[in-house]
């Protein structure tokens, strides 16, 4: 899979809710990473073109 483009940026997020991401990123589509779907939610919310929101996850088991 080839490295998107671009400088590493940082993301501040409390760490139960980071790790909450990557569980709902890992039920969504276990070959996504968080990177890939934080790009793609920022794609969507600029409005490029085609772009469309990530697919939220159904609710963890429990």
């Amino acid at each position: 899979m080839p490295q998107p483009q671009g400088k590493p940026r940082r993301f501040i997020a409390p760490d139960d809710l980071w790790e909450r991401f990557e569980e709902a990123v890992r039920r969504a589509d276990p070959e996504a990473d968080r990177s890939k779907v934080l790009r793609t939610f920022v794609r969507w919310y600029v409005g490029e073109p085609g772009a469309k929101i990530p697919e939220r996850p159904d609710p963890p088991q429990g």
